[in-house]
């Protein structure tokens, strides 16, 4: 018997938290043994109404956000009225505009209504990944530079702490937003500006680096740590979704952008813990969230939605 088709759709660009938590998606849910979720990358309306008319699908997930996809319009989804059309949302205000039939909320502690379903974190595939240890403590960080990220205070936070300790931190620029470095360029120079004992090292790559290669970065630290400012109303953030299915020590700010995972293991929070306190508690509090988030629960999610929600 053939599973119904559901069409997974992204944008091209690489360089994007948008871009790669479609991504993830896509990987995950093609696992499903209940429907052929079909990705592709769209970056026009013409390609999509190829796409559509193609695949023939049910339903029609949208991996939204304005600056990514601005062809997606209310005539994009009218067209196809017998299909069931659903917008995975990454922001707190929903894009009612375009009119959607359901909106995914990729925030866990959303709670569900009529229209308005949340969906788990596409946790990154970890299987392949090879862990490292050092003698010298390495605290690392990864993130587009954008000045909300907090990596100078993660610096002057081990500069604190530690005699000897290794910083590294891994910030690529982002497609939208950064393109030409105008961020980034203030941001580095910044931390390359914090105050550091002699045997304090501090690491900068900006490489873009794929899933595996980012994954072992995070394998090789002693601890991950992710400082944001508070950023109250801000969707969540994606760099979670990768140091999370570590089984690496990770310490966080109280950040809104946090809220999903400190929901879950409040302990993550670093407060007034040390670094030295946080990395001795090792893996263990990461556990509950990878267990909420796992891939097979990802895909019921998914399937569960749909569902409920296709039509007859």
């Amino acid at each position: 018997m053939n599973k119904p088709n559901i069409l997974f759709i992204n944008h091209k660009q690489q360089q994007c938290g948008i871009y790669q938590y479609g991504k993830r998606c896509g990987n995950i849910l093609r696992k499903s043994d209940k429907f052929n979720f079909e990705y592709v990358e769209v970056e026009t309306e013409t390609e999509f109404f190829s796409f559509v008319d193609s695949i023939n699908p049910i339903g029609i997930i949208y991996n939204y956000y304005p600056m990514t996809v601005p062809w997606i319009k209310r005539t994009s989804i009218t067209k196809y009225p017998n299909i069931v059309h659903y917008g995975l949302y990454h922001e707190d205000y929903m894009p009612h505009h375009i009119g959607f039939d359901y909106i995914l909320m990729v925030d866990s502690t959303f709670q569900d209504n009529g229209t308005s379903f949340s969906v788990p974190r596409p946790l990154a595939d970890s299987s392949n990944i090879i862990y490292t240890n050092s003698e010298i403590p390495i605290i690392s960080s990864f993130g587009f530079g954008f000045g909300n990220k907090g990596f100078a205070k993660i610096i002057r936070m081990v500069n604190q702490q530690f005699d000897e300790a290794i910083i590294r931190l891994q910030m690529p620029r982002a497609f939208f937003g950064d393109r030409d470095g105008e961020r980034s360029s203030i941001t580095i120079p910044q931390c390359y500006g914090e105050p550091r004992k002699p045997n304090i090292k501090l690491e900068i790559t900006t490489d873009f680096l794929d899933n595996d290669s980012l994954l072992n970065f995070l394998a090789s630290s002693s601890i991950n740590m992710f400082l944001y400012d508070s950023e109250p109303g801000r969707g969540l953030s994606s760099v979670l979704d990768y140091a999370v299915c570590i089984d690496k020590p990770l310490a966080l700010s109280d950040s809104h952008m946090f809220r999903h995972i400190l929901s879950e293991s409040p302990s993550l929070h670093i407060g007034n813990k040390s670094i030295r306190e946080m990395i001795s508690f090792g893996n263990t509090l990461l556990q509950p969230v990878k267990d909420k988030w796992s891939h097979t629960n990802f895909i019921h999610r998914y399937e569960t939605i749909i569902n409920q929600t296709r039509k007859p």
